[in-house]
């Protein structure tokens, strides 16, 4: 049988390791960048993928949810991801099931009559 010293000290060297490699990852989470949840018109026209002139266009007809302080313009990143799927377009197989459901919808008022 081995010496129970040295089994111990191999088991705490692995532990000791272990631990290691959970503190250097925990360190590596901590230090990632937090994303701000307010943007501004920069940040929502690469975020949106458009250019100012047309952010500025979006937010004067009142088109994109926004908010002015002083004279600058400011944008909730939940609510532009909310109101980039807002006009979602159904599929192929969606749009064929809402026209059956109309037809058949369109069927029971016409026997009702």
């Amino acid at each position: 049988m081995d010496n129970p010293f040295e089994l111990i000290d191999a088991r705490l060297a692995t532990i000791e390791e272990i631990l290691l490699r959970l503190q250097n990852a925990n360190r590596q989470n901590i230090e990632m960048p937090t994303i701000r949840r307010s943007m501004d018109i920069n940040e929502f026209c690469e975020f949106v993928k458009c250019s100012k002139q047309y952010a500025y266009r979006l937010t004067s007809s009142n088109k994109v949810p926004h908010f002015t302080r002083g004279k600058k313009l400011w944008f909730d990143r939940d609510l532009i991801e909310a109101w980039l799927l807002e006009n979602r377009r159904a599929t192929t197989g969606e749009a064929a099931q809402q026209a059956t459901d109309y037809l058949q919808s369109a069927a029971r008022r016409t026997r009702n009559r």
